[in-house]
């Protein structure tokens, strides 16, 4: 490759991921105006869980807490307490986002965590892209349906919004990545870490059998899934008796949330929803267009998709869907995240469709 035409290589490789920067910038701020850290909460918010006093289920996504204290540990106190004085100062934060509620004793974790959490959307963003531009075949497909995911993000953060959902797209994206490419290894090692963000990454194991199988034998993929499934359930128990005396439980409000996942499904209400987003009225939760728009995708694009992906889909619906009616508050999109990557692989097929037949002609858009 001559210098020209690496320096041109250079710079478009840096205008795409400037541009998903830029876009997966707007999705977190758009998640972070409506529930910042949950700041002030006793029982989930950001405080809470670096003193460890925060509620079960809340207090076992230990992982990036513990990323962030690890770090601030390790900065010099001359340093730190040079940075803690300038961020009270200028209070850059609760400037802008009036959910936003510092807590002055833990101030460099804030930020820390905004940084940390951050960075974990990001990459999950360029990993969603080049998975759904492989999977397409279309780099262009897959590049406009990874950053409308981006932007997306504060749409599924209809009733809550966390932490330690930006690191769980990231795993979830990954492990996928590393199954379609038969890397059976790394999933091993990602399914502990991944665990100890999120326990319930362990019910999302058995979407991958469809992507290790055509890769390795029966018997393999069996073997493999069943290590994963025993390491990260011994990394979900560990964490567990960690925090046995803390107030709530494994999960919140089961039989409550039932019946109110019910009551909720059959009020024609729910339909016509709107919350505040990107400080616009939207729709929100199971707003009727959204199911429309659903149906309509997997509609057109169900048959186009790979084998691998359809069971995946299956697979993954048939374990968050139930576990979303027992276990999750009504309307909290972000329950279904099993179902993130479904939804944009249907997305990016469908993109695919709609703009390639202006490929390679002049007809305007």
């Amino acid at each position: 490759m001559e210098s020209s035409q690496y320096v041109e290589h250079l710079v478009k490789k840096f205008m795409l991921y400037f541009l998903i920067l830029l876009v997966t910038a707007a999705g977190y701020s758009g998640y972070f105006s409506k529930w910042s850290f949950r700041d002030g909460d006793p029982e989930m918010g950001i405080e809470a869980v670096l003193e460890n006093t925060a509620a079960r289920p809340n207090i076992y996504r230990k992982l990036l807490p513990e990323v962030v204290k690890g770090i601030s540990n390790r900065i010099p106190v001359s340093a730190k307490q040079k940075m803690q004085e300038r961020l009270l100062r200028k209070n850059y934060v609760e400037k802008i986002y009036a959910e936003a509620k510092v807590p002055a004793k833990y101030i460099i974790e804030y930020y820390l965590m905004i940084v940390v959490s951050f960075i974990s959307f990001y990459f999950a963003v360029l990993i969603l892209r080049n998975l759904l531009s492989e999977v397409t075949q279309d780099k262009v497909a897959g590049t406009l349906a990874a950053l409308l995911f981006a932007l997306l993000i504060p749409v599924f953060d209809s009733v809550g919004g966390y932490y330690y959902d930006f690191p769980e797209m990231l795993f979830m994206f990954s492990a996928v990545y590393l199954g379609i490419k038969g890397h059976w290894l790394p999933i091993v090692f990602l399914s502990v870490i991944a665990t100890i963000n999120k326990e319930a990454f362990f019910w999302f194991i058995p979407t991958l059998y469809p992507f290790l199988r055509e890769k390795l034998n029966v018997r393999k993929t069996v073997g493999v899934m069943g290590i994963c499934f025993l390491f990260a359930g011994l990394a979900a128990l560990y964490i567990h008796q960690l925090y046995d005396s803390n107030p709530g439980g494994m999960v919140m409000g089961f039989q409550t949330h039932v019946w109110q996942q019910l009551y909720y499904i059959s009020n024609p209400k729910t339909y016509f929803l709107t919350s505040t987003t990107y400080g616009l009225p939207f729709p929100s939760r199971f707003f009727f267009l959204y199911i429309i728009f659903v149906v309509c995708i997997v509609k057109n694009v169900w048959n186009k998709i790979p084998r691998s992906f359809q069971l995946h889909v299956k697979i993954a619906a048939s374990i968050n869907l139930p576990l979303f009616l027992l276990f999750c508050y009504p309307g909290e999109l972000r329950n279904l995240s099993f179902l993130y990557l479904s939804l944009m692989v249907m997305i990016a097929y469908y993109i695919k469709d709609s703009i390639k037949s202006y490929y390679y002609t002049d007809k305007p858009f």
